[in-house]
């Protein structure tokens, strides 16, 4: 059965979730290499997590307006 422009607009939009959970473990691994050394930057490497989270939750609102509610798993739409 082919997939439609709706199935193709919400694996894109997932897929772009899925990067910013991507980024912000990366971001989680710098943070705990520097808090030791330098707290100042781990806390700047923690507030730009912070800013990708409330991100990913305008994202994924932005899914429940477009397509009526929120994905009870976003991860099954980014292959």
């Amino acid at each position: 059965m082919p997939k439609t422009k709706r199935d193709y607009l919400k694996r894109t939009l997932a897929q772009g979730i899925c990067h910013i959970d991507t980024a912000v473990d990366r971001l989680k691994e710098l943070e705990d290499i520097f808090r030791p050394v330098h707290p100042e930057l781990a806390d700047f490497l923690a507030l730009i997590q912070g800013n990708l989270l409330v991100s990913k939750e305008w994202a994924l609102d932005f899914w429940a307006r477009a397509w009526g509610k929120r994905p009870p798993d976003y991860t099954v739409w980014r292959k």
